[in-house]
């Protein structure tokens, strides 16, 4: 692993990783600036794998860092254009876990592409929100459907993050969502 981190993060942005924990790795950066880059980009797909990044406080040890949490950039498609704005986001991120962020050019550009886009806060161990329904106006409904950027190998069938098929068997769904 620590190969192919460094394939990735040359040692002029990352000057050390190393191994902490099983699965865990110690980063240092270059700059500030870089490091608040980095875990605001994340999480990161590294072999298939989400890799996220938790800032570690010098007065806090490894074992008292918990990784519970990850954010994600969501798309929501399938809202009538008059509902995709800044409000609507708004409910929508905070239905989905903390609101971080809303990209509000993807508002602004919302008759072009058709989605809003949110960055969340979501528990790790709760199971993701993938769709919901909306009724539409005419006694019907439709669903409202999420896509978590960067979110590798999920299985909607038991909606946690970190299951894959050797887990479940053959009659796992795997849906592999595109990672740009």
């Amino acid at each position: 692993m620590m190969n192919i981190l460094r394939g990735i993060w040359t040692e002029e942005v990352m000057p050390c990783i190393c191994e902490v924990r099983v699965n865990q790795y110690g980063i240092s950066f270059k700059t500030e600036e870089i490091m608040e880059r980095m875990l605001g980009e994340g999480p990161w797909l590294v072999i298939g794998y989400c890799f996220t990044m938790k800032r570690w406080p010098k007065e806090v040890s490894i074992e008292e860092i918990e990784f519970i949490e990850m954010s994600f950039w969501i798309q929501v498609h399938n809202l009538p254009t008059n509902l995709l704005t800044v409000n609507n986001a708004e409910i929508i991120g905070r239905r989905i876990g903390k609101l971080i962020k809303i990209d509000e050019q993807w508002i602004k550009e919302s008759l072009v592409r058709g989605f809003l886009m949110i960055r969340v806060e979501i528990k790790i161990r709760k199971a993701l929100i993938d769709r919901f329904w909306l009724p539409n106006g005419e006694g019907g409904r439709r669903w409202i459907r999420f896509k978590y950027e960067k979110l590798s190998d999920y299985y909607f069938t038991y909606r946690r993050l970190g299951h894959v098929l050797k887990n479940y068997g053959e009659d796992a769904k795997m849906v592999a969502i595109d990672p740009t």
